[in-house]
């Protein structure tokens, strides 16, 4: 009886594990599949993408491992390591079942657009001989909070260019940068952002305007266009840590006419001389600048307003004196190149009465034009605000001697009579080749530095005196 019993349930055992074994693909006998295994792989960020690619990972019956991969680059995988699929084990060989997304040769598309972003997307595959072979799902995260972020080391000043950048926060951990990506939930144009009532477009670049209105910090904020939980605000402060500069040069000296050409004018079968280049103009004197230096406190921080003016020409900064820095130039202009010399013109050819004649010179380069003298300051300032002269540099050198001017060319000698046209031709280009210049102009002087600068310190009121009358201009 026992026996009958050990007997009964072998064979119900076998009939078990018979149920539960692969079933043997009819096509592919030996080679039968019976493992598989989905792989993903994604080429960016989920956060910023749409889409990515499943490999394949199947195991027979006999023992080997098979891969397949779609259009997945080399920075992926190494080729050596692959071992591709005969093509009657493709993704045909499988029913693939897709949640929320798109199948397409191993490529899973899903849209990413705003208000259609899937919670997740799932894909279920079962080889076609009824074994159930793997699924993969992957969460797909969305922008829980928006951040705008600059960089902190920026000159925070009126008349610079602040940077920043909208930081989407996702309920992965992850962040990433707004971009104009159109098409995805990171996009640009989802949100509006606002510095001080201004609407203001990516790239996101800001100006600080230079104002009349002293004010130590400006707000920026960002709104989602539909999502009213997506917003952020930050107020920025002005550090006036800014190094600006003031030119006041005296106008460069406009360069040297070239001188002309002899060009077919010989005198007693040689070639005449090109003419001399043109001497470049002098360069200005650098202008008369005053400069006015106000100091002044807001909320405990010393603050100092430069205006510095030269006839019409105003310009205007204000810096913290332990941040920031003011260059006013005040240097000659630049001389004129000199011109460059005229070309020799070409000697006559030898003839049975006359030898060949002589290429004339060159033209001599004009000389360059002289530097003119740096300009003068003079310098008011209240009690406090003289304390930082060494704020405030002043540079009024002479301008640069203008380049004096390239000789011409000379001219090519006469061909010597010669019985053979080769010959002669080649007597052309030899001497074209090895005919040098007249002699180059001489540099200009660079001009002489101007005269020191002048300080004076004056009353308070004095100074809004000043500044009222500069106002006025």
């Amino acid at each position: 009886m026992k026996v009958i019993v050990n007997a009964t349930f072998l064979f119900l055992m076998i009939l078990l594990l018979h149920s539960c074994s692969p079933k043997l693909h009819a096509d592919l006998g030996r080679r039968a599949i019976i493992n598989a295994r989905l792989e993903p792989i994604f080429k960016k960020s989920i956060e910023v993408s749409d889409y990515f690619y499943l490999g394949l990972v199947i195991k027979l019956n006999n023992g080997k491992v098979k891969r397949k991969f779609f259009e997945i680059d080399e920075n992926f995988y190494n080729k050596t390591e692959v071992n591709y699929f005969d093509e009657d084990t493709y993704w045909s060989q499988f029913n693939i079942v897709t949640y929320n997304c798109i199948f397409n040769n191993g490529k899973i598309s899903f849209k990413r657009n705003e208000g259609k972003i899937p919670d997740f997307v799932a894909v279920k595959i079962s080889a076609k001989n009824g074994i159930t072979a793997d699924s993969f799902a992957v969460k797909i995260p969305k922008i829980e909070s928006i951040k705008i972020e600059y960089q902190t080391n920026t000159t925070l000043s009126p008349s610079f260019l602040v940077p920043f950048n909208l930081v989407a926060h996702y309920n992965n951990n992850q962040k990433v940068i707004i971009s104009n990506n159109i098409g995805f939930d990171g996009y640009s144009g989802n949100y509006k952002v606002k510095i001080q009532n201004t609407t203001i477009a990516y790239p996101y670049l800001y100006q600080i305007p230079t104002e009349i209105e002293f004010r130590t910090s400006f707000t920026v904020s960002c709104n989602h266009v539909s999502n009213t939980n997506l917003n952020d605000s930050i107020t920025i402060p002005l550090k006036y840590d800014g190094q600006y500069r003031f030119n006041y040069q005296g106008s460069n000296g406009q360069a040297g006419s070239s001188g002309a050409d002899a060009y077919g004018r010989q005198r007693n079968g040689n070639g005449e001389n090109g003419q001399k280049g043109q001497q470049g103009q002098n360069g200005g004197t650098g202008h008369k600048v005053n400069l006015i230096l106000k100091s002044f406190l807001v909320d405990s921080i010393l603050y100092i307003k430069a205006i510095a003016h030269s006839n019409d020409l105003v310009n205007t900064c204000i810096i913290n004196p332990k941040l920031g820095k003011v260059l006013v130039y005040s240097t000659g202009g630049n001389g004129g190149a000199g011109g460059e010399g005229g070309k020799g013109a070409r000697g006559e050819d030898q003839t049975d009465r006359n030898a060949a004649g002589f290429g004339g010179q060159g033209g001599e380069g004009g000389y360059g034009g002289e530097g003119g003298k740096g300009g003068s300051f003079k310098v008011y300032a209240d009690s406090v605000a003289s304390l930082y002269f060494d704020r405030i540099e002043l540079i009024n050198n002479g301008g640069y001697g203008g380049q004096g001017g390239k000789g011409g060319k000379n001219g090519a000698t006469g061909n010597e009579k010669s019985s053979g046209a080769g010959s002669y031709l080649l007597q052309s280009v030899l001497r074209s080749i090895i005919t040098g210049r007249g002699p180059s102009g001489m540099s200009g002087y660079s001009g002489e530095k101007g005269d020191e600068p002048i300080f004076d310190i004056v009353s308070k009121k004095s100074i809004e005196q000043m500044e009222q009358r500069v106002r006025k201009r």
